[in-house]
């Protein structure tokens, strides 16, 4: 797929101004596509001076994207920092095409960012605890009514990315999914007529796809 980061770039940030949420969007290989600038929360900034921190918020990230890479449902979690964060597939025509990340704020249940977490972040990279309650303490809290309709807002900035062309894919959904079916039974011995009975082509139909597409 093809992504018009400028512009995606411009509609995240406008989110992220108007509800102090941050947002980023990555490809269905989990790398980062556009997010808005410097949407880093004063307490992600102070965790982020370390580089095992950022290291370890990408393979938080990683870890979760996997997840939902799988299962195709949102992820609601608690990243290595003690903040709560959600990652939502965007799927088109059943294949993941991109994931969007929302996150750095407190859950108002406490269930997955709470001042006991807090600690354990403390313990676990030598910070002062009081400075990062201190800085906990100026993240948007969010209830579970907030965050789906956070998710219904999210669901049509979607939408609006197709209708207006930012992101765009430049082959068929289909010589997607066939990809995806070859990489998923790679270790298995498969031909041709497999992947004509599994999505019900016929040998030239199949031969000319791959023509084209590949």
């Amino acid at each position: 797929c093809i992504f018009d980061k400028e512009k995606l770039t411009q509609v995240l940030s406008d989110f992220y101004h108007s509800t102090g949420i941050a947002v980023a969007l990555y490809d269905a290989s989990m790398q980062s596509i556009a997010g808005a600038p410097s949407c880093h929360s004063p307490y992600c900034t102070h965790i982020r001076n370390r580089g095992e921190c950022i290291k370890n918020c990408s393979q938080s990230n990683f870890i979760h994207m996997k997840e939902v890479s799988l299962n195709r449902k949102i992820s609601r979690y608690t990243c290595h920092a003690g903040l709560m964060e959600t990652i939502l597939p965007i799927i088109y025509e059943d294949v993941l095409i991109a994931y969007i990340q929302i996150g750095q704020f407190r859950d108002e249940e406490g269930r997955y960012s709470s001042e006991d977490k807090l600690k354990e972040v403390a313990e676990l990279y030598g910070f002062s605890l009081q400075k990062l309650l201190a800085l906990y303490e100026t993240l948007p809290v969010v209830s579970s009514e907030k965050l789906s309709s956070l998710y219904h807002v999210v669901d049509i900035i979607v939408r609006f990315f197709w209708l207006d062309g930012l992101i765009t894919c430049k082959r068929s959904m289909l010589s997607i999914k066939i990809e995806n079916y070859i990489d998923e039974h790679l270790s298995e011995k498969i031909g041709l007529s497999d992947i004509c009975n599994e999505f019900l082509l016929s040998k030239n139909l199949a031969y000319q796809l791959f023509r084209n597409e590949f």
